[in-house]
């Protein structure tokens, strides 16, 4: 108690941050920065949960807390009471947000259950639909490829018909031809006796 003080006064106790034992190394330097930059990030998404749905209040004191950690990693220095207590409420907070998870969970499936069972429903009539629309798609296709080949078979049966007499006409001009070749033929021999 200082010298002036009387018993009645309260004094601000500030704590000594002592160092931690040994010294700090790479690699717990390396994980305090990581930690500062994670609660930083945990504590900057809280903000907005605050309004908006979510554990804010967990999320800005766990990035809180994980940034005290950082801290002392990166120091190398020891707890200080209030840095104990912060991470006390950090783990509560932690605690708080895996139950607020699991509810969310938990809702999430009930209402993909709910979608998939409105999503079979909906195939089965499709199915369903599909299967008695088959046998009039089937028959339609029955009947056009009917209709089709009756129209190809008479127009066959007309080429047919119209290539008949042509025929014949060709047949009697290459007769003609060639009988008039064979009398040139014979002419030409007998003149050049």
């Amino acid at each position: 108690m200082p010298e002036n003080a009387t018993p009645t006064e309260s004094q601000v106790v500030i704590p000594e941050v002592l160092p931690m034992e040994g010294e700090s190394t790479f690699a717990k330097k390396a994980k305090g920065v990581a930690q500062v930059a994670a609660g930083s990030a945990l504590t900057a998404a809280g903000i907005p949960m605050l309004v908006l749905p979510g554990p804010g209040v967990a999320a800005i004191v766990g990035g809180a807390a994980l940034v005290s950690k950082g801290n002392r990693n990166y120091t190398g220095r020891a707890a200080t009471p209030l840095e104990e207590r912060l991470d006390e409420a950090a783990s509560k907070a932690a605690g708080l947000a895996a139950d607020a998870a699991k509810q969310t969970a938990g809702k999430a499936g009930e209402k993909a259950k709910d979608a998939a069972l409105k999503t079979g429903a909906i195939a089965r009539e499709a199915a369903e639909m599909a299967a008695t629309s088959a046998p009039e798609v089937a028959k339609g296709f029955t009947q056009g490829a009917t209709t089709a080949a009756h129209v190809v078979s008479g127009a066959a049966k007309s080429v047919a018909c119209e290539a008949k007499p042509l025929f014949t006409s060709l047949k009697r001009a290459t007769g003609a031809v060639l009988s008039s070749a064979k009398q040139a033929a014979r002419g030409a021999a007998k003149s050049s006796k």
